[in-house]
């Protein structure tokens, strides 16, 4: 056969391929979506259901099981999670559950040597809105000190 009906061949198919590609990558984006879409739809219904105060602490407690610091030393209640959503979720439900004042929350960020700490501590102020005051000291992970960051977790936050 003809070395140039291999290159026309091969083109063609390349072709089909990257438009294949962009429709799969697009349909598979619209499952996900409405697959989210209905988790979402179920989780409101059973939040809406079960909005009552003993089902907000019964979440509360799961969350707090589940992500919680439980150290026998220490009286207060600790949760460290890099996920804004679930930090956010546990500041509102210790407020909706146990009245639970935010001037009294103290917390810290505990990230990589090679992040601005300073950066972090004022995004986790303005998004829970606790003051920056009300932070401990930063705490650097020394291990991390002149090692490439070589996955995508960036920061715990530590309530």
């Amino acid at each position: 056969m003809d070395s140039s009906y291999h290159k026309k061949v091969k083109k063609l198919n390349k072709e089909h391929l990257h438009r294949v590609r962009s429709l799969a990558i697009r349909h598979n984006q619209q499952i996900r979506q409405t697959l989210l879409d209905e988790i979402d739809g179920r989780a409101n219904q059973v939040i809406g259901a079960a909005g009552s105060l003993e089902s907000l602490k019964l979440a509360l407690a799961m969350l707090y099981l589940g992500e919680g610091s439980k150290w026998k030393s220490h009286r207060g209640l600790s949760l460290g999670n890099s996920n804004p959503e679930i930090v956010s979720l546990y500041v509102h439900l210790l407020k909706e559950c146990y009245g639970i004042n935010i001037d009294s929350l103290r917390a810290r960020v505990q990230c990589r040597a090679d992040q601005d700490t300073g950066m972090l501590e004022k995004y986790w102020s303005e998004l829970l809105g606790i003051s920056r005051n009300q932070f401990y000291k930063s705490g650097i992970d020394k291990r991390t000190q002149g090692k490439p960051r070589i996955d995508m977790i960036t920061e715990e936050f530590v309530l």
